[in-house]
Order: C-alpha cells, then structure tokens, then sequence
C-alpha cells in the first residue's frame, strides 16, 4: 500500500499532531507500506523533532529527491507524447511559448497545455 501526500507544507505547523507523527511512521515501518511525501523544503525543516521524541519524523524518510522543473526538451518531449496521443496539434511556436511560461513547472506546463488544448478543440 502507497499513501502520497503533496503539498506536506500544509501539514508543517503546530496542528500536526506527535501522535499522528508516529502513526505514519508506524504506517511506513509496516512489511509492504509505503508513504511518499511531496515537500517544496526539505523534510527536517518542515518537522522539527520535538524534544521528546526518540527518532524525528524526517527520518522514516530515507530515500529523498530533488526534483527540478523540466529542462525545454524534457517539455518539448513531454507536451508532443502527450499530443501524440489526439488529433490535435501545437504548433512549435505554441509549444515554445508553454515552455517559457511555465518556467519548466510541470502543472504549469500541463495547465497552459490544457488551456491552449481546450481553445482548439473548440475551434474545430
């Protein structure tokens, strides 16, 4: 079992629980359990350990990765296999334009495609 969480931003204040802490590491300890965490900040500065526990949040997490916006051809690539997939086309000045707005972001780069794909399905 995989429990994703984004945005753990959110949970980084004084309402997440010690108890809850411990519930998702307990949670991720387990034989086949899993938990991945979409963080902007790395996870030690999120959840500081409070002074009374034995083993900080933070560290139930072992594996971390950076992960950096797309690079222009990581978008170029990403937005013409997604094309490939409908009878519509963006043009490469389109696709050029979405990648410079986006800043390699890639909800920002999903969300202008999708705009720009909504105008033209309307079009034709």
């Amino acid at each position: 079992m995989i429990l994703l969480l984004d945005e753990v931003e959110e949970l980084a204040d004084s309402t997440f629980s010690p108890k809850l802490q411990k519930i998702l590491r307990a949670f991720c300890q387990e034989p086949g359990h899993t938990i991945g965490l979409v963080a902007k900040r790395p996870l030690a500065q999120l959840f500081p350990a409070p002074d009374n526990f034995v083993s900080p949040f933070h560290n139930a997490f072992v594996y971390q990765k950076e992960l950096l916006p797309f690079t222009d051809q990581e978008g170029r690539d990403f937005l013409n296999q997604r094309l490939r997939e409908c009878d519509l086309t963006f043009s490469p000045t389109e696709i050029e334009q979405i990648i410079e707005r986006s800043q390699g972001l890639p909800a920002e780069l999903q969300r202008l495609a999708y705009e720009l794909f909504e105008e033209k399905s309307e079009i034709e």
